[in-house]
């Protein structure tokens, strides 16, 4: 007998260990280290609940399994609801039976009954997510730098020192708030998430770093990579980039100083700096990751008045009219009225000002600003659409990994 569906509480423990043998395979070790870092991401997550544990169960046996983590990521500078895919694997014993993806079908009806329009997760095999509606996204950019010689000094009056996590957590969020305005991608943290995610990234004290102006904190940057020849996130408090800048130089003179000949950093943002001080800069896109838009029209009504600010302070302020997406994934129409943005479910009327027609994979990259809404319009008026859509930079921290 087979049953898909949510795990009761009774059968987390029993979820997490087909993970882990569905990771650790043959070998008894590691399928302990396994099992043990999937409990530690379910268990401790403040958000965790049981029927976020999606599961197969075959003869009463837990065969396969889905871990939806509840995130909100920034849409457009927007928290939406985000459902975040992992621990997802079939117990050897199982597999070449359809199991993963009868889960992940039934993940993803879960996310949209709860509410949940946006779903991502990191993967090597497109195709088997791709079958269930997630889309590839290759607009994660990343910047493979070599320091330029001589390094220039870093700017006067900033200080750099490691983060006391407890003591400088505080600051540290409130700049990271603040530096992700508008952007797309990354997730917003609330409180909650900021104090649990260290008890399972297992992130060295030695890669946090904080960067001062006088007493006050202004920017920080965590490191990452086998020989800290990474940045995994930077960010600066309004006004103060050459304290990000101070970050930069510091983390290029420590991966040169260990030997290193390039570092990574995972966003574009510091791209023009880099080049004005003369470092080698190329830029490339990680292939790994995915999302799946679960509920099209409630992603756009939560979007919605923040299209209407956009649009009321640009140059089109008083245009009224409606604007219709036609989708693989279902119809919408925002409709700009005098005051506000209303979001129309369903078909689209054929008196629409302008039209767009998308693939599920376009009006993904719609919504997350990386492509330009007039190459997909229909009629008239289609400057507007750049208020309503607009092109945001796209950031993605390892950190709030899955």
């Amino acid at each position: 007998m087979l049953e898909v569906r949510g795990a009761r509480a009774d059968e987390v423990d029993a979820a997490i260990e087909c993970a882990g043998r569905a990771f650790g395979r043959d070998d008894p070790e590691r399928v302990r280290g396994v099992t043990d870092f999937f409990s530690r991401i379910h268990k401790l997550d403040p958000y965790f609940r049981p029927d976020n544990t999606r599961i197969a169960v075959v003869d009463g046996v837990v065969a396969s399994v889905v871990q939806v983590f509840d995130r909100q990521a920034l849409v457009q500078g927007v928290p939406v609801p985000l459902g975040g895919i992992g621990s997802v694997g079939t117990d050897p014993t199982y597999r070449r039976q359809g199991l993963s993806n009868k889960v992940l079908a039934d993940t993803a009806r879960y996310m949209t009954q709860r509410g949940i329009v946006l779903s991502s997760l990191g993967t090597g095999i497109h195709d088997h997510y791709g079958k269930v509606g997630w889309q590839r996204f290759d607009h994660h950019a990343y910047l493979d730098i070599g320091a330029p010689e001589p390094l220039p000094e870093a700017p006067a009056g900033v200080t750099i020192r490691q983060m006391d996590w407890d003591g400088d957590r505080a600051a540290v969020a409130r700049i990271h708030e603040q530096f992700s305005r508008g952007v797309s991608g990354c997730l917003h943290r609330p409180d909650e998430l900021w104090e649990a995610t260290p008890r399972w990234r297992s992130v060295a004290p030695t890669q946090r770093f904080v960067a001062l102006v006088g007493d006050e904190i202004v920017a920080y940057r965590q490191d990452g990579g086998r020989d800290n020849d990474k940045i995994d996130e930077i960010g600066h408090a309004e006004g103060y980039a050459e304290a990000a800048h101070a970050l930069i130089l510091d983390a290029l003179s420590a991966a040169t100083g260990d030997g290193a000949t390039r570092l990574r950093m995972d966003t574009t943002t510091f791209h023009p700096w880099l080049d004005s001080i003369g470092a080698d800069v190329t830029v490339g896109h990680h292939r790994g990751w995915m999302y799946r838009i679960n509920d099209l029209a409630l992603l756009l009504e939560l979007l919605a008045p923040a299209m209407y600010c956009r649009l009321a302070a640009s140059s089109d302020a008083g245009w009224v009219g409606a604007v219709g997406l036609q989708t693989e994934i279902g119809d919408a129409s925002a409709v700009v009225g005098r005051s506000d943005v209303t979001i129309r479910r369903g078909e689209i009327d054929p008196s629409s000002d302008l039209r767009l027609v998308l693939t599920h994979k376009q009006a993904v990259e719609l919504v997350l600003g990386q492509v330009a809404p007039a190459t997909f319009a229909r009629g008239e008026g289609t400057p507007v659409l750049d208020s309503l859509f607009p092109r945001t930079e796209y950031r993605w921290h390892g950190w709030d990994g899955f």
